[in-house]
């Protein structure tokens, strides 16, 4: 699902596993971002995600709210009952994704 600045709030729980939200947050020109993109839909894992240059009040409010220092693209993070609960290192494959999803 794709999400914006006016309907992140309402949306992070409606697309999840187990009240788990994973949402990506890219921009067009990351290529990184869409190699990520790519492959969570290749291994069909349900995640949302946001433009950080369409949508930049997200960008503001994560990077104040969670005291990232900086947001580097992809931004993964995951939610739980639409509440944050980590950033994910924008390194990690897929598998190391999902890993962190289970551990939580």
């Amino acid at each position: 699902m794709e999400l914006t600045d006016e309907n992140i709030d309402d949306n992070l729980n409606l697309i999840n596993c187990e009240n788990q939200s994973l949402v990506i947050g890219y921009t067009d020109s990351c290529h990184r971002c869409k190699e990520l993109i790519d492959n969570l839909n290749k291994h069909n894992i349900i995640f949302n995600k946001i433009n950080l240059q369409k949508n930049e009040n997200f960008s503001e409010l994560i990077a104040i709210k969670y005291q990232l220092t900086s947001i580097n693209v992809p931004l993964i993070t995951i939610y739980k009952d639409g509440k944050f609960i980590k950033k994910i290192p924008n390194k990690f494959s897929v598998t190391h994704i999902l890993l962190e999803i289970k551990n939580l």
